[in-house]
């Protein structure tokens, strides 16, 4: 049984708001729609059953209380979402709720901080635990399209799946489509134009045709890399466009990757996540654009490298 709950929430743009029998916390790309389902929905049952229609990259907790004190606690990962969710018990019997590892394992004490044998062979195989797992015992993660919730009355956890992805009919006009989607992405993200980042991919070179001349190449040192250099110049010539380089020195990458760890307490996922902190953090403002399987837009709109560094990404 838990006595108390602790929700510590790192992303700076997520929401607190009341409606629908209690307190929800909101971390989303887009938190304008799943914040009208709160305050429009009688129940925390109803938010659950809509959510799924309206979520695409969220984080939602749920805290309810009674006369006697906690009553349940609802927590929601959305299927497609790139931020997480941990769970843990605290020693005091509080429950933890965050959406950063680092403060989760800050919450157990040093002594009880125990790495699974299974995180190793996970993270050889898959660069990140496997959801419920963390790198941690003792921590959880929600899993993705997942509500969870725990009652008071029960000292229960119970776990629904919501509403997941629908394909549909394919569009008349797929390049309309994807057109219109890039836009609203700009949109949301408070730019008006965006750069894309060109590697000379197929994913980057396709969505090259979208933005029109704006483009931005990173440029690795080290002569192992140079096909991808060549690759960019290739695309870049085809495009017909001069996209703006800006060069990553070799030994800057240990130094940023041993930062990236230290802020966020594990191993980091992809190669990428250094060279992009380092980048972004020398870049001007703007609105970025990475072709890597899916559109996905990071923004920054504010002149500080700091603040641009703090502004959440969407992956």
């Amino acid at each position: 049984m838990y006595g108390a709950i602790r929700v510590v929430v790192a992303d700076p743009t997520a929401e607190v708001l009341d409606g629908a029998g209690g307190r929800w916390v909101v971390s989303a790309a887009r938190p304008d729609a799943i914040e009208a389902v709160v305050r429009d929905a009688e129940s925390a049952t109803e938010v659950r059953n809509r959510i799924g229609d309206v979520a695409e990259d969220a984080t939602v907790v749920h805290v309810a209380t009674d006369a006697s004190g906690l009553a349940h606690v609802d927590v929601y990962r959305s299927v497609i979402a790139t931020r997480s969710l941990y769970l843990l018990e605290a020693p005091a019997g509080t429950l933890v709720v965050t959406d950063n590892f680092r403060n989760a394992a800050a919450t157990l004490p040093v002594s009880e901080r125990t790495v699974a044998d299974a995180a190793v062979a996970d993270h050889l195989l898959f660069r990140t635990r496997v959801p419920p797992a963390s790198y941690l015992e003792g921590i959880s993660q929600v899993r993705h399209g997942r509500w969870r919730r725990w009652d008071a009355d029960s000292d229960t956890w119970t776990t629904t799946r919501t509403a997941g992805l629908t394909g549909g009919q394919p569009p008349q006009s797929p390049r309309n489509a994807i057109a219109r989607a890039l836009d609203t992405h700009i949109e949301h993200a408070g730019a008006t134009t965006a750069t894309n980042m060109l590697s000379g991919g197929v994913d980057s070179t396709l969505l090259q045709t979208f933005v029109g001349d704006d483009a931005l190449f990173v440029d690795h040192e080290p002569p192992e890399m140079s096909h991808e250099r060549d690759y960019a110049t290739e695309a870049a010539g085809l495009l017909g466009v001069e996209p703006e380089t800006v060069s990553f020195p070799e030994d800057r990458f240990l130094h940023r990757l041993e930062s990236s760890m230290d802020h966020l307490g594990y191993p980091s996922h992809f190669s990428l996540t250094p060279v992009f902190d380092d980048l972004f953090g020398r870049l001007d403002t703007g609105c970025f654009l990475n072709g890597e399987g899916q559109t996905r837009c990071s923004a920054w709109t504010e002149s500080p490298a700091s603040e641009r560094r703090r502004r959440s990404t969407r992956r």
